[in-house]
């Protein structure tokens, strides 16, 4: 749970560190797009530890139970969707750094 966490948030401060230089560089709405994906993927991070929480709370309250199975399964979509967040924010921040290289479109 705490790899997405660190992808997201790592990937968001190195690109601000990349275009936050002391050159000017073009700025794409790419980059906007990429950072925004990234604070997707970082929020749904820290929806699945209080997933992760919901999850054992059951199986601590109730056992084992097909409620209990269906939370657990939920979490996998949190954590999908937070490894989403995070290539697709990658794809946009490559389109964003070619486009300041001037390499891109």
């Amino acid at each position: 749970m705490k790899a997405p966490l660190w992808l997201n948030g790592g990937s968001a401060a190195a690109l601000l560190t990349l275009f936050g230089g002391a050159r000017p560089r073009l700025v794409t709405s790419d980059f906007g797009y990429s950072i925004l994906s990234f604070a997707v993927g970082a929020t749904l991070s820290l929806i699945l530890f209080v997933w992760a929480y919901a999850t054992q709370l059951h199986y601590g309250n109730k056992g084992i139970t097909k409620t209990g199975q269906w939370i657990h399964s939920g979490g996998y979509i949190v954590l999908l969707g937070a490894l989403g967040g995070f290539l697709c924010g990658l794809r946009l921040a490559y389109d964003a750094i070619m486009a300041a290289l001037g390499g891109g479109q």
